[in-house]
Order: C-alpha cells, then structure tokens, then sequence
C-alpha cells in the first residue's frame, strides 16, 4: 500500500534498489524505514497510552495531587516514568520482530542487507550461510534485550538487575 500510494501515485520516493551517493541511498531508504516504523508504532503506542491513563488514575499520582505538586510534575516524575517500563519492555521484544521482519523489507524493496544474504543463501541451500545470519539475528536480539533492560532501570530506579 506504500508503495502504491507513495511510489507509484505521488511519485515522491523510488520503488526499490539502493541508490548511489549518499544523499540518494537516503531518498532510497525513506519507504522501507516507514514501512518498519508503521508496523511497530501502532503496538507501541496503543500500549504507551494504556499505561498512561491506568497510571493518572493511580494510587501514586493522586497522593501527588493531594500533596499540591502541578498535574506536569504529576505527569513527567510520576505518571510518565512508571508508563514507560513497560514500554520499552514491549519495545525490546518486537525489536526481535522487526530484526526477522528485516527479510521481508529488503526483498520488497530489493535492498542488500543480511535478511537479502538470508533469503539468497536458503534459496542456493548454503546452510552455513543461513545458520551465521540466523545466530548474528539472535546475537542482535539478545543485545536489544538487555539495552532494555539496562534502559528499564534508568528510567526506574525501583527495578534492580
């Protein structure tokens, strides 16, 4: 559908392919990288806005209240914060999501990148190809997962490792 209306309709950015300065890889990338973002900001933020309203009304944001602080502290030292751990945590498992769904992208949008080297080495049965992409995938995973939850304790002082 992107493609249909941003490509093809509006003619604004290029259907696939990579480009080749700079400039032109980035006009390249414009359309994959929404289509990424589109996909993962729905969930996200139908998430961030749940945890928002559950926690305006909660225990803690109207002893807030009651202690005479103005609803913007209210909102960004007690309402804001606890609303984000979960968030992220969210966040940190659709990452691995959106590593594997990283394949999908780039062979609709014809771009090189290790979901391109994936899809070429099954399709040629290079397993060992197919088992390097797989663990590197992992590797990146697991690696976003605990950036979350090093992030996690930041923004929540209350959550130990």
């Amino acid at each position: 559908m992107l493609i249909l209306l941003f490509s093809v309709q509006l003619d604004l950015v290029p259907v696939s392919g990579y480009g080749r300065t700079v400039l032109d890889k980035l006009h390249h990338l414009i359309l994959p990288c929404l289509t990424a973002a589109l996909a993962l900001s729905a969930v996200l933020t139908r998430n961030l806005r749940a945890s928002i309203l559950a926690e305006l009304y909660s225990d803690q944001a109207t002893a807030a209240r009651a202690r005479g602080l103005p609803e913007s502290q209210v909102y960004w030292r007690h309402v804001m914060p606890n609303s984000l751990v979960p968030t992220i945590n969210l966040l940190a498992v659709n990452i691995g999501w959106l590593i594997s769904g990283s394949v999908v992208i780039e062979t609709v949008f014809a771009l090189p990148g290790m979901g391109q080297l994936l899809v070429r080495a099954i399709f040629t049965r290079d397993y060992m190809i197919v088992q390097a992409v797989a663990m590197v995938f992992a590797c990146a995973t697991v690696c976003v997962n605990v950036l979350a939850d090093i992030l996690t304790v930041a923004v929540d002082p209350r959550v130990k490792l």
